[in-house]
């Protein structure tokens, strides 16, 4: 940690004999005060004899504290500092920080707890007071004076223009004065960024960090540091880096049940792979698993250049199978069950992604594909459908309500900490994005302010060209002459697409225009996906909202407001399913999936697809609406003869039925059965309209009308849809078919020609 050297304090102690030894008669005067029953009696009554040692104590003494008039009750804090010094054969200018702290053991229990501030000033050494009664902001004034008021009088500015209230401003400004007596400097110019980022780190509370976070902040904002406070990784992140750090590799994997080449196989591709860590600590995870299989099964193989497509597909069959604990690292208690089909698709695109990069790095040799042969099977693949989650119908109708009708008092008083709640403007922008605007989490972040526009004319054409910008896109102002017609959004980059515009509703935009009027200014903050520094939206006190605050904070609100749980049929309602419930409802308006996908964002349309939920009552409207069945059926009018049935003669063979074909009528019982039914071979059973019998039979008063529906198969279907070329090929497929009466068409049409010759 460096720290910025001593500065002039208001007690220059160059002027003071500092000799570490001790003197024969000063040895004897801390004898007697050690001996006497009123040790500050009896230190006052000597002190010409230690004068050397008395009058710094008493100049940095006095300025702590100037309360106590009493000679000797003046002298009592220092009687115990003088029988240390006595036992430790030593004076206080040679003490070390242990020196002082013993000190503090012995002096506990009095109110203002000199000795500490007593080790600052004249050993320039930090000790920790075990009362509470000597704060640091006390004596930072008292050691620096007026040195000290500009630093104040500059971070006091900047936090009350980016909106900070006087109790959180006293708490930032208090943190301030401990940070400059820590660097032993009044100025801000000469704090470092390592040294605020080692404060940071060995910081004991989550209130202490936050405060350090806002004046690394004010310092960045002031051009006086290059960087602010990075945030450490994760307990599992430091936790995987320091057993790695200086390890000793064989004890290590034996500890982690692998063999110690392979695991330095895959930590070296942890340090060099470019994946975010958190998906490198997962991979590396992945890996030895594969490690601990390789130690039980083929303890030889200990090197990815030893691999080769044999072992890569027992590789592959070893985690289709595998369970859940098997194979996990020591201390996992197992359960049991068979992995998920997530989670062995996850196992084997680490492999692939591992033995890629391995190759094309030419760490090893080439031997196999990696896509190939980590490819995952068809039977895991066919189980990863997917599963959109739109938040139920009921449910989000209330949330709606609940976001367009949020009110200040809805806000709860205190979030996460005392310092991070947000203005209710913000509060119901953010709401109403979330509900209208179907982002990603990180992308309602990393909004910037002016990301509203206003178009005039809807059919002004590509709103993301620079024509269209430069034409059709109004000033975001008041008093904009002409009306509003289309709102529309910036949306910047993202993890699969560049920055584009999408049109949202006006509900939006308006609320995003409301917070952006009472907005304090803020300092620009760093966009990590672009390296700009930008100024974000949702931003106050120098902060941008948090990305666990919608999922948090924000959704739970909406939640009580709306009367409904957290949790709906499909599980814990989250940011990332509002974006899918959007996208269902578009898909449910028929918007085509074309634009449901730009609307999103996606790459691909099948990235869109694990969003949209095909709904039930549109797949039965659209089943419903083709038709389908209806078209392999032909309705057909059916006579029957009322006479011939009630008379018996259909039992001795008559005629009763009779299925009109337009040209004529079939006589045969089971005309649905007849292949020829569509094209009529005018067999024995057939009965043309222009004989005699039919018009007979078309005269009847007692004839009966009926209606049959015929299935028909895809030659049938065609010969209807189709026309007459469709009804000749199907003549000419059933010319050798017989019909009914025994006969085929080709013979019945030779017996027709020899009849007429």
């Amino acid at each position: 940690m460096e720290i910025c050297p001593r500065f002039n304090l208001r007690l220059d102690i160059s002027r003071y004999d500092r000799r570490p030894d001790l003197t024969g008669s000063e040895l004897a005067v801390m004898r007697s005060v050690r001996r006497s029953r009123n040790p500050g009696w009896a230190l006052f009554r000597y002190r010409k004899d230690v004068r050397r040692l008395i009058e710094p104590l008493e100049a940095a003494r006095a300025i702590i504290c100037s309360d106590l008039k009493n000679a000797p009750r003046r002298h009592y804090p220092l009687a115990n500092l003088f029988v240390l010094m006595h036992k430790k054969k030593k004076s206080f200018w040679a003490w070390s920080k242990k020196d002082w702290q013993d000190l503090l053991s012995i002096e506990r229990n009095y109110r203002y707890q000199i000795p500490a501030a007593m080790a600052y000033l004249l050993c320039n050494l930090e000790v920790n007071p075990r009362g509470r009664r000597l704060v640091p902001q006390l004596l930072a004034e008292k050691a620096f004076g007026q040195d000290m008021a500009g630093a104040v009088a500059t971070t006091e500015a900047a936090l009350e223009g980016w909106g900070y209230s006087p109790r959180t401003l006293n708490e930032i400004l208090g943190m301030l004065r401990k940070v400059l007596l820590a660097n032993h400097s009044p100025y801000l110019k000469d704090i470092s960024p390592d040294f605020l980022q080692s404060l940071y780190n060995t910081a004991g509370t989550e209130n202490a960090r936050f405060l350090l976070s806002t004046i690394s902040m004010i310092l960045a904002a002031k051009g006086i540091v290059a960087k602010q406070i990075s945030v450490p990784p994760t307990r599992r992140a430091r936790l995987v880096e320091a057993v790695h750090e200086g390890c000793d590799w064989n004890a290590l994997a034996e500890n982690q049940r692998i063999d110690p080449e392979w695991l330095r196989w895959c930590w070296r591709w942890f340090n060099t792979s470019t994946f975010v860590r958190q998906t490198r600590l997962q991979g590396y995870s992945d890996l030895k698993v594969t490690g601990r299989w390789l130690k039980l099964e083929h303890p030889d193989i200990v090197s990815p250049a030893q691999w080769d497509v044999p072992l890569a597909a027992e590789c592959v069959a070893m985690i289709d199978r595998l369970v859940v604990g098997r194979l996990a690292d020591p201390g996992h208690r197992p359960a049991g069950k068979p992995l998920s089909p997530a989670t062995k698709e996850g196992y084997l695109t680490t492999l692939h992604a591992f033995f890629w990069d391995c190759q094309e790095w030419n760490w090893i040799p080439r031997r196999f594909n990696p896509s190939r042969a980590f490819r995952t099977p068809r039977s895991i693949k066919s189980l990863l459908g997917t599963k959109p989650r739109p938040v139920t119908d009921s449910f989000w109708a209330k949330l709606l309500w609940a976001g367009l009708n949020l009110k200040s008092e809805d806000l709860p008083k205190k979030t996460v900490g005392a310092h991070m709640y947000f203005p209710f403007e913000l509060v119901r922008a953010l709401a109403v994005a979330w509900l209208l605007a179907g982002l990603r989490n990180n992308e309602y972040r990393r909004l910037r302010v002016g990301c509203i526009r206003w178009v005039s004319d809807p059919n002004c054409g590509d709103a993301n060209t620079p024509e269209t910008e430069d034409a059709g896109i109004q000033e975001r102002t008041e008093a904009s002459s002409s009306p509003r017609q289309s709102c529309l959004l910036e949306v910047p980059v993202n993890k699969t697409a560049p920055a584009f515009i999408k049109p949202i509703d006006h509900a939006v935009g308006e609320a995003i225009e409301t917070w952006e009027k009472v907005r304090p200014p803020q300092p620009k903050a760093l966009d990590k996906k672009t390296g700009e520094m930008v100024d974000l939206l949702f931003s106050y006190r120098g902060r941008h909202v948090g990305s666990a605050y919608v999922n948090k904070t924000l959704i739970p609100l909406l939640c009580k407001k709306a009367g409904i749980p957290k949790l709906d049929p499909k599980g814990a309602i989250t940011s990332h399913r509002a974006r899918s419930t959007l996208a269902s409802q578009l898909d449910k308006a028929d918007m085509s999936l074309p634009d449901i996908q730009a609307w999103l964002g996606h790459k691909s349309p099948a990235s869109t697809l694990h969003y949209i939920a095909q709904q039930p009552t549109k797949l039965a409207k659209a089943y419903a609406e083709a038709e389908s069945f209806k078209r392999n059926l032909r309705s057909i009018e059916v006579l029957i003869d009322g006479e011939a049935v009630r008379n018996g003669l259909a039992a001795s063979g008559e005629s009763w039925k009779y299925y009109d074909l337009g040209h004529g009528h079939c006589t045969w019982d089971f005309f649905v059965e007849c292949p020829h039914r569509m094209a009529c071979a005018k067999c024995d059973y057939y009965l043309p309209k222009a004989s005699s019998k039919a018009q007979l039979l078309e005269a009847k008063s007692n004839l009966l009308r009926m209606r049959q529906e015929i299935p028909l198969t895809e030659e049938e279907c065609r010969a209807v849809d189709e026309g007459l070329g469709a009804l000749q090929k199907l003549c000419e497929k059933l010319s050798n078919v017989p019909t009914p009466s025994g006969q085929t068409p080709r013979e019945i049409l030779q017996v027709q020609a020899n009849n007429g010759g």
